[in-house]
């Protein structure tokens, strides 16, 4: 699947509007706004600002916090769930040095748990969501 930023690279203005259609983006991405909620704008890693305007040079990435080719190990666990996702910056996602599908830290991974119980007692629009990815519904 092309990813958006990729697409913004080969794309100038609207000359290939059609190559943003929606069948290219990847239905999670569908959940940057109600992340951003929780990030205020800043990535998850490395609290750098973010943002969702595909036009800026700060476009926020939908990142799998466990790296999208661990669905090959469980194929039934929702890696593209609410509770796997967070918004990262280009460099921290996909730089030289960023995360790409190694597994993170657990500094890390405490810092999504906290997270995710948050939304889950909050009245957060992620609440539901989070709860029925989670079994907790």
């Amino acid at each position: 699947m092309v990813a958006f930023p990729a697409i913004r690279a080969v794309c100038a203005g609207n000359a290939c509007s059609r190559l943003r259609s929606k069948s290219l983006i990847p239905a999670y991405r569908t959940a940057s706004p109600s992340l951003n909620g929780y990030q205020k704008s800043r990535c998850f890693y490395c609290f750098r600002d973010i943002s969702l305007d595909n036009n800026h040079s700060d476009f926020a990435d939908v990142d799998h916090f466990f790296p999208h080719d661990l669905r090959k190990c469980a194929a039934e666990k929702p890696i593209n769930g609410v509770a796997n996702l967070v918004l990262a910056c280009t460099d921290c996602n996909r730089g030289v040095n960023g995360k790409s599908s190694k597994l993170p830290a657990l500094p890390l991974l405490e810092r999504l748990h906290e997270r995710n119980e948050y939304l889950i007692i909050s009245h957060h629009p992620l609440r539901e969501t989070l709860m029925v990815q989670t079994y907790l519904l």
